[in-house]
């Protein structure tokens, strides 16, 4: 089996990224876009901005990096068929991206990294702000399997996302 040359993986890369970022804009009969296909279009996007950082990898021969970018844009299709099997799921991955927020912050204002101040006194506030109830009870974050299962699409994460993990995790 002859492999094609790096310049042709390039420019595939390439045309998939401008196809991608194509769709993300696509406008439908000029109907208002639901919160699914608004949550689709922005995940396309960046889909295809990871397709084109992937053909300036490409042609610089970076495989590592590729790898790792391979193992993201997985994610990103996973998260795109995840999204389409419940009308509630885009709302879900909103609640989940501040609950991560909220849970970063927790951390780092817990750890020091960062304070919280008064800005009437100028008072050191964390330990109040901390306090709050939309610090406690943080839902878990779902897993990118649970997903997966979700989306009927089980096989592609046990077959090329573990696989691609390992250029990750070790």
């Amino acid at each position: 089996m002859t492999l094609p040359a790096k310049d042709a993986l390039v420019a595939s890369l390439a045309k998939h990224a401008e196809t991608l970022a194509a769709a993300a804009s696509m406008q439908v009969n000029g109907a208002t876009p639901t919160d699914m296909d608004s949550t689709i279009r922005e995940l396309l996007s960046r889909s295809s901005e990871l397709l084109r950082g992937a053909a300036t990898l490409g042609h610089d021969g970076n495989a590592t990096s590729l790898e790792v970018l391979a193992r993201v844009l997985l994610e990103n299709l996973i998260l795109v068929l995840w999204v389409q099997v419940d009308a509630t799921h885009p709302d879900h991955l909103k609640q989940a991206a501040s609950a991560e927020l909220a849970r970063m912050m927790r951390v780092n204002l817990g750890a020091g990294k960062a304070r919280i101040l008064n800005r009437e006194t100028g008072e050191d506030a964390t330990a109040e702000f901390l306090a709050e109830s939309r610090f406690k009870n943080l839902p878990r974050r779902m897993s990118v399997e649970e997903r997966a299962k979700q989306a009927g699409v089980e096989d592609l994460y046990n077959v090329f996302y573990r696989a691609l993990s390992m250029g990750v995790h070790g």
